[in-house]
């Protein structure tokens, strides 16, 4: 599938299997991604869910199951992957997302975000990647003056390279 933002006259579309064009939503979003909430939470499906950033105001939405839209989150964040961190069985995938002068959070779905941050400080890049060899994926953050540091579940934080990315 894929998803377009055709500008403020037409709104966002898809184009799924069988090329067919859908309208989804009148408002043009800041940004996009994807991620696999539904394993294990809502239904045993499979598919993608399109979320999107439709900036300051309106917030954080995720189109679950492509069918309905459901709110994530009221901020609308500045930087946003998606990975399975955790490498669970289920092969559900967290949204990170930074939200300027918060940090870094996770969710798994509408109403699972975790309760603290990943990181209390904004990173000025994010990044996921296999780097251990075992399940699950690392988020990668670059701090401003202190750096690339690598996150995972089972060892936290810790400091790949002391120049930031850019």
């Amino acid at each position: 599938d894929l998803a377009l933002d055709f500008g403020p006259a037409y709104g966002l579309w898809t184009f799924e299997r069988g090329n067919v064009w859908k309208w989804r939503h009148n408002l043009s979003p800041k940004a996009l991604a994807l991620a696999n909430f539904d394993v294990g939470f809502y239904t045993n499906s499979i598919h993608d869910d399109l979320v999107v950033d439709f900036g300051p105001g309106i917030g954080l939405w995720a189109l679950m199951n492509h069918t309905s839209w459901q709110s994530l989150h009221p901020l609308s964040p500045t930087l946003t992957v998606s990975a399975d961190l955790d490498g669970g069985s289920l092969q559900t995938e967290e949204l990170i997302c930074v939200f300027p002068g918060y940090g870094i959070y996770r969710t798994n779905g509408p109403e699972h975000w975790w309760p603290y941050p990943l990181h209390g400080s904004d990173p000025s890049h994010l990044a996921v990647g296999e780097l251990d060899g075992t399940p699950g994926k690392e988020l990668l953050a670059s701090f401003p003056g202190r750096g690339l540091w690598r996150y995972d579940d089972s060892g936290g934080w810790s400091l790949v390279h002391p120049f930031d990315a850019s």
